[in-house]
């Protein structure tokens, strides 16, 4: 990593607030697709219930690694600068439990108007959310904690 990279992660991992249009992005192409090419199946009442607990469990553990963060005194904001490496909470399970908690809210859509496509669309979320978000977060707090980091990034896995 050049100098001037280096230099930019360590200030803040990104310009841009990727995570949020990426998320927005992903829920519209799965509505989108699902308006369009709507499939339909015998279970329905089965996806729908277990939707309702896949969003809540989404909606939920969202909640809480904000709640972490904010309690650790460190940003929520994907595109600002980390004040504190935080590792407790859902931290402890998961290196990013608000992009896994989105991920589930987007499936949880899906199962819920019984559409696979939410389903593709949350599979695209996490690619996308992995290329534009989280590696520059971990560069950032690679830079930013160092050795802190690396035995954190060890002990826990970046998805579960």
């Amino acid at each position: 990593m050049s100098e001037q990279s280096q230099s930019a992660y360590l200030e803040r991992p990104s310009r841009f607030p990727w995570p949020s249009v990426i998320f927005i992005g992903c829920l519209a192409f799965g509505w989108g697709l699902t308006t369009l090419l709507p499939l339909h199946d015998g279970i329905v009442e089965l996806l729908r219930i277990k939707g309702a607990l896949c969003l809540a469990a989404g909606v939920g553990l969202s909640i809480w690694a904000s709640a972490t963060l904010a309690r650790g005194q460190t940003t929520t904001l994907p595109h600002a600068a980390a004040s504190h490496l935080v590792t407790g909470g859902p931290f402890r399970f998961t290196r990013n439990p608000t992009y896994l908690g989105q991920a589930l809210i987007i499936a949880g859509f899906g199962a819920l108007q019984a559409s696979p496509w939410y389903i593709a669309a949350s599979v695209v979320y996490l690619m996308l959310i992995t290329r534009f978000a989280i590696l520059p977060e971990e560069a950032h707090l690679s830079l930013r904690f160092g050795a802190q980091w690396t035995a954190y990034r060890a002990r826990v896995r970046r998805w579960l």
